[in-house]
């Protein structure tokens, strides 16, 4: 029997086994390092369907009296249409077009995104500070990472868990990288009507992967997503899309969209948790990852301790300059 490739999941992982592919063609030029290609399915064997994807990771070139040859060697990686084990609804996480501003920018504080704020110069993040067509604030300037509300502890903890799981799993690759929170609780989401995203809850949050350099984009966004599955298996609150492999309806440009705490979880018709792993091929063969949340609440602790103690020693200055200037006036 012909096994068909599982519809949203990818490649049915029991029988995916990852291959290196040789090709060998006549002498052709623009091919480099890290491009990705797919071959028809014409070719593969009945398992394996359009659902992998190639990356070169070798080029030769060989000219000869017989003439130019060219010949490449490439890695194989699933290619998921959908990217949750554990399905969630779409959000239109990165739409920004025409609606109402019912909500106004949020004021109050936001302690869990200031502290993963405090966390950006050590994993290199950026944060976006605008929304499209101006609707990220009134006046089109804002974070977008709290200016609806206040992200969750548990949110938080997880994306910086997550960041320096990639720092320390892809190096050189990581380095070269632009990463940048694009949404959270952000403004947009607090005005869609009739929302239930996990952005308004504070559980969701997008960041977009890009090369420094605007080649390799895409190998570099599977090397993300593998770290990405690893959390997945290894953490029951937390979920994952990848919408630069499948966009949502309303989507309107890609990026990697991460949930803290999936809402409505069992009232998705589909797979268990286990069962879902197992379809995603590729995920078998990666080792879980648990968010360290004893460390990350440690080290919110401490943060909160330096915040008020920052604000004590500036009330501290602000009373003693108040003293100074009385103290000069009476003596006038």
């Amino acid at each position: 029997m012909l096994l068909e490739k599982t519809k949203d999941l990818g490649l049915p992982g029991n029988f995916f086994i990852p291959f290196n592919l040789g090709l060998k063609m006549d002498g052709l030029s623009g091919m480099r390092l890290f491009d990705g290609f797919s071959i028809t399915n014409e070719v593969l064997p009945a398992q394996y369907t359009d659902a992998l994807t190639f990356i070169i990771n070798g080029i030769n070139h060989s000219i000869s009296e017989a003439g130019w040859t060219t010949s490449i060697s490439s890695q194989t990686f699933n290619q998921f249409e959908a990217t949750n084990p554990k399905p969630i609804e779409f959000d239109a996480d990165s739409t920004r077009g025409v609606t109402d501003l019912e909500t106004e920018n949020f004021t109050g504080p936001t302690p869990f995104a200031d502290f993963l704020r405090s966390k950006y110069a050590e994993l290199s993040l950026t944060e976006k500070q605008s929304g499209d067509n101006n609707l990220g604030n009134q006046n089109a300037e804002g974070p977008q990472l709290s200016n609806g509300d206040d992200i969750t502890k548990e949110m938080a903890f997880a994306t910086i868990a997550l960041f320096r799981e990639m720092r320390n799993q892809l190096g050189a690759n990581y380095v070269n990288a632009n990463f940048q929170i694009t949404a959270g609780n952000d403004l947009y989401h607090q005005n869609i009507p009739g929302s239930t995203s996990n952005h308004k809850s504070g559980n969701a949050l997008d960041f977009t992967a890009n090369t420094k350099s605007g080649r390799n984009n895409e190998y570099l966004r599977s090397l993300v997503f593998i770290v990405i599955k690893q959390f997945i298996r290894g953490n029951d609150n937390f979920n994952a899309i990848d919408e630069y492999a499948k966009l949502s309806e309303k989507g309107t440009g890609g990026h990697f969209h991460i949930v803290s705490k999936v809402v409505g979880a069992n009232s998705t018709a589909g797979q268990t948790r286990q069962t879902a792993i197992e379809l995603r091929g590729t995920a078998g063969n990666i080792e879980d990852r648990e968010i360290p949340t004893k460390e990350l609440q440690k080290e919110y602790n401490d943060y909160v301790r330096g915040v008020r103690s920052k604000i004590a020693s500036d009330r501290e200055n602000e009373r003693a300059a108040i003293t100074g200037d009385n103290q000069k006036g009476g003596m006038g």
